[in-house]
């Protein structure tokens, strides 16, 4: 049986909802100096700049001023200058381009590509594959071929709607030609071809396309085998470039269709077994076309069977290998995404195995998109997929380089043009996210929210450009936690019926600060209860969901470190049990890693007795939810039949459930055990509101179960607590208006439609009365004498219990009482003459 609790799982940690364009991650690129006068383009509204001259020795505040697009300012006598860019984020996953922006625009788009090289006037131009012409959305009809944008999606080649082409001789195909696109560190813009039939696989060009050259040579990929010596393919992954050919160390990267290469001598498969791996040639100074062969990376998504499925890899900064495949279904046993090492031969994280330690889901793949695309932010701080499924992409933000799965946000759709096709995706150096889309035919460009600080500075040649980045949390932040220590081990041994505690020590990883209290940043359950878990510390909020606020009530700022601490009661039964628990935010957000209590129950033997950790569960698992039999109370008397699969408690109703919630607690039902207390008749009507005080005396406390004590440090988790809200102190049934579970620490527990975890002592107060009623974990012995006979005696609801004696404590040495009881009344009653020793007597389960 599934419960589905609201506000446990959550997947986003950055918070990246799309919202209006208020974002963040303006920065200034293609610098140019013409007579003294520079020109520079901002890509989007900043709070302010500021242009600061000859090393910081003088500066220009501009504010807000600077207009999106192009912008100049007098160099002067200056040297060298910076121009700083500054804005507050609004902390969500923002689009900053709008869709009417006819340059962002097209019939076909396909890969993109943005220059972060900040040495030259180049930086930060935006390149688009275009591979089917067309009319687009706006009415612009576009070409094939490649169109250049500055970064604040001006036409840069001045060509309007018809593309660059560079001389290039693309295969006809109208998806796969032109395809992906990367930039090289010496400004050259490398263009792939997937086309069938006769094709180049890569080309390469200038920054203004005005020429091009192929890498290849034109060849049919039916002809890849060793003795044609061709060897490429259709290119369907990015090409990644590192080196030039100037510094004679060139190095291209990528995936491609119809080579089917078995190792990096040139070994062509005999069979289909080595499709889809990843081809690195190390071309250096050239010549070309290219005819050596690659060094082969094997590919551990393993589709090598198959000639035709669209992979991409992208090199990370630090030279990690991340690599993505269109997979059309989450549960096909294959993964969608990992993350080799620098050398590409380990495999450091894929996620499927990521999905099924998450999330607990060995069958699904939860980065399933279709993958068609993969890319790294420069800065090797978060990764971007995207695909053919609904026109959607994800973001991760990267620990260590490798993802952090409990940052992954989904579901970021673009496009309002409809559609279901992301073809590609890229990163600019202020880390803003370009996005194509062949179903809304559009680029979108996205700013992640954060509160950015750029810098592009130069000389007065703007040829020796630098660029620098900081960043800190926008409006909402970004809440990321890593695990310390865990002060319990898992398979920690425990007794059964004794409590412990499970306490958790977090690093805060993210750019928010942590802040303490029930509406602050807490540990919540996830899933069901199995250990009832008690709150170490009070806490009030909706419903009973157990959560541990901070210790010590003090804010933890990012990087700081934070403690929270759950106790836990071991259930009667031996076995393994485990909670699971993750951090939520003030808005009830959930984010980083899942943490757990794993204990190993020990057999102690059957007792009998009542089990408060079940109780405790119980009240954990069902709180809020119409309980297993199916009846709720609204008035007192009346009472409706849900069903007994847990729906949620009727909201519109009075709800006068509590002593039905609470005897399902303490009791056994037949589908769903609580306390496992035997409980008369749970027929209709017997638990609506009048049910409250019939619990407490007539059941519990007159039945021999319980006993009214007077403080509350008298109560143990899964005792009872009786109100009578007129103030009156008398113990009658009738006196009692209702009845909540104590779940320990002040809290209670009601299945009210006001369903509070409240702190009992705040409603302790005149006119009302509390009554506090603890429940024996075992039966009670009493004793009479009458002449030489002593009479000792437990009520009959305790049922299999042996009376024991002995005469010393020290070693004790218990042996069954050889009289039979008598029952009487309600009780079993053993008589025996008295000794002039002294006796020590005590009841056990055998």
């Amino acid at each position: 049986m599934t419960i589905t609790r609201k506000a446990f799982i959550g997947i986003l940690c950055l918070v990246l909802l799309p919202v209006a364009r208020v974002a963040a991650h303006p920065y200034a690129s293609g610098v140019t100096n013409k007579s003294g006068t520079i020109s520079w383009v901002l890509n989007e509204s900043a709070t302010d700049v500021k242009i600061i001259f000859d090393n910081g020795t003088s500066t220009n505040d501009l504010g807000s001023a600077p207009v999106v697009g192009t912008n100049k300012f007098s160099l002067s006598t200056h040297t060298n200058f910076a121009i700083s860019v500054y804005k507050a984020g609004s902390g969500a996953l923002t689009q900053i381009n709008n869709d009417n922006d006819v340059y962002d625009n097209f019939y076909g788009p396909r890969g993109v590509a943005v220059n972060k090289n900040p040495k030259t006037w180049n930086f930060g131009r935006v390149y688009v594959a275009s591979a089917n012409p067309g009319d687009a959305n706006d009415g612009r009809d576009t070409t094939k071929g490649i169109f250049v944008m500055d970064a604040a999606s001006e036409d840069f080649l001045g060509l309007g709607s018809t593309a660059a082409t560079a001389g290039i001789s693309y295969g006809t195909s109208t998806t796969y030609a032109p395809y992906k696109l990367c930039v090289g560190p010496d400004d050259t813009l490398y263009v792939a071809d997937g086309s069938s039939s006769k094709m180049g696989g890569v080309w390469r060009t200038d920054p203004n396309l005005i020429g091009s050259t192929n890498i290849f040579g034109l060849a049919n990929p039916s002809t890849n085998k060793t003795t044609s010596g061709t060897n490429f393919g259709r290119v369907i992954g990015s090409p990644n470039v590192s080196g030039s050919l100037a510094g004679g160390n060139l190095v291209l990267t990528l995936t491609s269709w119809d080579l089917n290469l078995a190792n990096s001598s040139g070994g062509f498969a005999s069979s289909a077994a080595d499709y889809q791996n990843i081809y690195q040639y190390n071309i250096g100074s050239g010549p070309f076309p290219w005819r050596s062969f690659p060094t082969v990376l094997k590919n551990p998504i393993g589709e090598g069977t198959a000639n035709g499925v669209l992979m991409d890899v992208e090199i990370a900064p630090d030279g990690k290998y991340f690599i993505t495949a269109d997979r059309t279904s989450p549960s096909d046993g294959t993964t969608n995404v990992c993350v080799l090492n620098s050398s590409g031969t380990t495999v450091l994280w894929d996620s499927k195995t990521q999905s099924a330690a998450y999330y607990g889901d060995s069958v699904n793949d939860h980065l399933c998109l279709q993958n068609y695309s993969i890319a790294v932010s420069p800065d090797d701080n978060y990764v971007v997929i995207q695909g053919g499924a609904n026109n959607n992409f994800m973001v991760m933000a990267l620990t260590n380089g490798v993802p952090n799965i409990a940052t992954l946000s989904t579901n970021m759709k673009i496009g309002t043009g409809g559609g279901g096709t992301c073809y590609a995706a890229a990163w600019d150096a202020a880390d803003n996210i370009y996005v194509t889309s062949g179903g809304s035919d559009t680029l979108e460009i996205f700013s992640l929210g954060l509160t950015t600080t750029c810098v592009t500075s130069n000389d007065l040649t703007c040829t020796n450009g630098s660029f620098q980045i900081t960043s800190s949390a926008g409006a909402t932040g970004v809440d990321n936690a890593q695990l310390v220590s865990a002060s319990l081990a898992a398979g920690t041994s425990v007794w059964p019926r004794t409590t412990f505690v499970q306490t958790w020590t977090m690093t805060n990883t993210g750019t928010t600060t942590w802040t303490p209290g029930s509406s602050g940043y807490t540990m919540n359950l996830v899933g069901m209860d199995t250990l009832g878990a008690v709150p170490y510390s009070s806490n009030l909020s909706a419903w009973c969901v157990p959560m541990a606020s901070l210790q010590g009530g003090v804010s933890v700022p990012p990087r700081g470190v934070g403690v929270f601490s759950m106790m836990f009661i071991a259930p009667e039964a031996a076995g393994s049990y485990t909670d699971y628990f993750r951090l939520n935010n003030a808005a009830s957000t959930s984010f980083g890693p899942q943490v757990s209590v794993q204990v190993v129950v020990q057999p102690g033997g059957n007792t009998n007795q009542y089990d408060r950790s079940k109780a405790i569960s119980y009240a954990n698992n069902y709180d809020g939810y119409v309980v297993s039999d199916g009846y709720f109370w609204t008035d007192g008397s009346d009472y409706t039949f849900f069903g007994t699969n847990f729906v949620p408690v009727p909201t519109a109703e009075i709800g006068d459930d509590c002593a039905h919630f609470v005897s399902c607690c303490i009791g056994s039902e037949p589908n769903v055990r609580g306390g496992g207390m035997t409980i008369a008749s749970r027929v209709p009507p017997t638990y609506g509101e009048p049910g409250a005080g019939n619990l407490i005396y007539t059941i519990l406390v007159d039945g021999g179960y319980a006993v009214e004590v007077s403080s509350l440090s008298q109560l143990s988790p899964g005792d009872i607590i009786g109100w009578n809200w007129e103030g009156n102190t008398g113990i009658a049934p009738l006196d009692i208006d209702h009845v909540t579970l104590y779940v320990g620490n002040g809290l209670l527990a009601s299945h009210a439609v006001s369903a509070l975890d409240a702190y009992a002592p705040s409603w302790d107060g005149s006119p009302t009365v509390w009554h506090l009623i603890h429940i024996f974990d075992a039966p009670t012995i009493n004793m009479s004498v009458s002449g030489n006979q002593l009479k000792t005696s437990w009520t009959t609801n305790w049922t299999g219990y042996v009376l024991q004696a002995t005469t010393s404590l020290s070693p004790a040495n218990w042996t069954n009482v050889t009289t039979s009881p008598s029952m009487v009344g309600t009780n079993y009653v053993v008589t025996n003459t008295m000794s002039q020793k002294a006796i020590y007597y005590r009841l056990t389960y055998p």
